[in-house]
């Protein structure tokens, strides 16, 4: 038995001797029959990559495959290919495609074109190593950490190895995120559920990095009726017309309870001015209205009554279904000493109305809002209301210091209104009535210019003419139409320069002008002193 293995093992080497020997001698023609492709897989460190596929053609004549590793070397491949009848498994200028596909689905291919030393050894040594994987991105930190659901915030992601079309996953949600650098990536955020979710990142090639912290989704605010991510007069006047029923699926049943009662009122005002999303997007306005502010006061007074009025509201508007509206003032310059509610719900039912505190006041913030709640009634424009300040300091910085700083308005049908917050009229009247007449000219005596303020009840055509001590006519003053209100200081009142209808300045002495606005007349005196 021993002696015809060993037999066997001596006919098969001179078998293998005689079949290379034949090789070489074809491979003076270069060609040969028989032809050995051989190498390795490795990893960027050079450790040994068992698996992997290699396929080797040449052309179309043939086509072989093994894998590395399959006989018990490490990483080793090796491809025999026979040709004896055609004496041609490969030639001097043949190209070998040899191709090499790993088992999580990489690939490379190259191509070698035989040369006569790769005949005459009737070997070729073909060895691929893998690339160095990429580094996983990181999370260092998100800003915030704390979000709403309702979505639409931004997050800023801060971290390393961030790649153009990586995505943060946030729970099972996964966000795209715009990644300005490596380092520096923001995500918006979808609706998400509330409470707390792990949060990795995810690059283009599934590399993966946990962020070592939870972010933290809050409820949104019940009394955010309309979604827009604030509790505006808009969602107040939603409660206010549903005031009163029951049922489901009432959008003003802000607590759940089946009814719209005081209790969704009292939410809804505890909650207002309340912001649930960064940057909410404002709604569609369905039209647009004027908010005019106008400082009325009497000559020598030191208070003044601000009456606040909605004009020029848009025709096609469901009218106004509720205001609120916010001033600012220096309370060093000003004291708000009264409030007195207007008449733009007069017709109304019930109307549900919210002002400032008395520590607001002090701080120098006034507010006026109401919405009415039964019988919902209002003309397209209307009378907010008057506040009544005293001043503390100079008229001019005074009134400077006052302003409207914000102005939210909806229609019975809770949609938003956008309002145009109109420049402080000045109105000083000369008495508190504000009837037509005309006030003692300032300065006088006088030299050579001086004013002559009047008030008007309502609009009409102002003339002044100016008579000497004899009676004569001296200058008119034509002022044409003028509106209704007090024209006092210098850019309302009459102006007279002292000069006579042909350009001259008249003499000193004592003069007379006489004031007609409408049927009415009215005769002062006024006297230059040079």
């Amino acid at each position: 038995m021993r002696a015809r293995t060993r037999l066997s093992l001596w006919a098969a080497g001179v078998a293998v001797f005689l079949l290379w020997s034949w090789a070489m001698m074809v491979a003076w023609s270069n060609s040969v029959a028989a032809f050995l492709v051989l190498g390795s897989v490795s990893d960027s460190t050079g450790e040994p990559l068992d698996g992997w596929s290699v396929t080797v053609a040449n052309g179309s004549r043939w086509e072989l495959a093994a894998e590395t590793g399959a006989d018990g070397d490490p990483g080793k491949y090796q491809i025999f290919q026979l040709d004896f009848g055609g004496n041609n498994a490969a030639s001097s200028g043949d190209v070998l495609t040899v191709t090499f596909d790993g088992p999580d689905g990489e690939s490379h291919t190259e191509e070698r074109t035989l040369t006569e030393d790769d005949i005459t050894s009737a070997t070729i040594d073909v060895s691929h190593q893998t690339a160095a994987a990429p580094p996983a991105p990181t999370i260092d930190a998100i800003e915030p950490l704390t979000v709403k659901e309702l979505g639409g915030e931004t997050i800023t992601v801060t971290g390393t190895n961030l790649e153009v079309g990586a995505v943060v996953v946030i729970g099972d949600i996964e966000v795209p995120l715009d990644v300005a650098g490596a380092t520096d990536a923001t995500a918006v955020l979808p609706a998400l559920p509330v409470g707390t979710s792990g949060v990795i990142v995810r690059n283009p090639d599934d590399q993966e990095g946990p962020f070592s912290g939870v972010l933290t989704v809050e409820a949104a605010l019940a009394s955010d009726i309309s979604g827009d991510g604030v509790v505006n007069i808009q969602d107040l006047v939603t409660v206010a017309l549903e005031f009163g029923e029951s049922g489901a699926d009432l959008a003003g049943d802000v607590n759940g309870d089946g009814v719209v009662n005081i209790v969704d009122i009292v939410t809804i005002a505890r909650d207002f001015g309340l912001s649930v999303v960064v940057a909410a997007p404002a709604l569609a306005p369905v039209g647009d209205a004027h908010v005019v502010a106008a400082a009325r006061t009497v000559v020598g007074s030191d208070t003044f009554s601000l009456d606040l009025s909605l004009r020029d509201v848009s025709s096609g508007i469901d009218n106004v279904g509720g205001y609120d509206v916010e001033l600012a003032f220096d309370p060093s310059q000003l004291r708000l000493v009264g409030m007195d509610e207007g008449d733009m719900f007069g017709s109304s039912g019930v109307v549900f109305r919210q002002t400032h505190t008395d520590a607001e006041a002090a701080a120098g913030t006034a507010r006026l809002l109401a919405v009415p709640l039964t019988d919902m009634a209002s003309s397209g424009e209307g009378d907010v209301g008057t506040l009544r300040f005293h001043v503390i300091g100079s008229w001019d910085r005074a009134l400077r210091s006052l302003r409207v700083v914000r102005a939210d308005l909806a229609d019975t049908q809770a949609r938003h209104i956008r309002a145009t917050l109109t420049p402080l009229v000045r109105d000083m009247r000369l008495t508190a009535d504000g009837r037509t007449m005309a006030g003692q000219n300032y300065p006088n005596p006088f030299n050579p210019e001086t004013w002559i303020p009047y008030q008007l009840t309502e609009d009409a055509e102002v003339t002044l003419r100016i008579y000497d001590a004899g009676g004569s006519m001296v200058r008119t003053l034509d002022l044409g139409r003028q509106p209704a209100g007090g024209h006092v200081g210098r850019d309302g009142a009459a102006y007279w320069d002292g000069s006579n209808e042909t350009g001259e300045k008249v003499a000193s002495g004592m003069y007379f002008y006489e004031f007609r606005a409408g049927a009415y007349s009215q005769v002062r005196r006024m006297v230059i002193l040079k």
